[in-house]
């Protein structure tokens, strides 16, 4: 009895899915920034009045977005050693010309597929720690504001365009 292996889908869901986490966590923590450093400029003007530059519910978003990003790069380092193991026994895998025939297209689509996410979460992981290490950074600042201490400068943000550019390829469809 032949078995029928149907070659994956042409788009990795998965990885679809973490990439536009990462996006709206990075989108989230710019946008607090962003925030903050327009009610600085509204307070430098006197127009803030006793409002704070920062607000509890705006402190609270920057560590929900930098608790996510901080969980998405452990998710993103579990995959990418998933997928070595996996690309590794898919090299070694022992076929005979039977199987070879039976299973051929189905392996080597499977073997790009993982490739791809291997190469992706490589690329993201040559950027995201340091991105993690600035929005660490940044969250201790909006702590020092929250607290009334004083900032100098208005705050920053890592450059997201890893996120971006992630996520750009890993929507366009798996080549042949």
């Amino acid at each position: 009895m032949r078995r029928n292996f149907h070659p994956p889908e042409s788009r990795d869901v998965w990885l679809e899915d973490v990439c536009g986490r990462l996006v709206t966590a990075a989108t989230a923590f710019s946008a607090v920034i962003e925030d903050v450093n327009q009610r600085t400029d509204v307070a430098a003007s006197g127009e803030l009045g006793r409002r704070r530059r920062i607000t509890e519910v705006l402190l609270r978003r920057a560590e929900e977005a930098a608790t996510d990003l901080s969980q998405i790069q452990r998710v993103i380092q579990n995959a990418l050693f998933d997928c070595e193991i996996e690309l590794r026994e898919l090299r070694e895998r022992d076929l005979s010309p039977a199987d070879l025939l039976e299973q051929g297209d189905y392996l080597l689509s499977h073997y790009r597929l993982i490739r791809r996410r291997a190469r992706v979460l490589d690329g993201i992981l040559g950027f995201l720690p340091g991105a993690n290490r600035d929005v660490a950074f940044a969250l201790a600042l909006l702590r020092r504001l929250r607290k009334g201490l004083a900032v100098t400068g208005p705050l920053g943000t890592p450059d997201w365009g890893f996120a971006l550019a992630a996520q750009e390829e890993i929507t366009t469809e798996i080549p042949g």
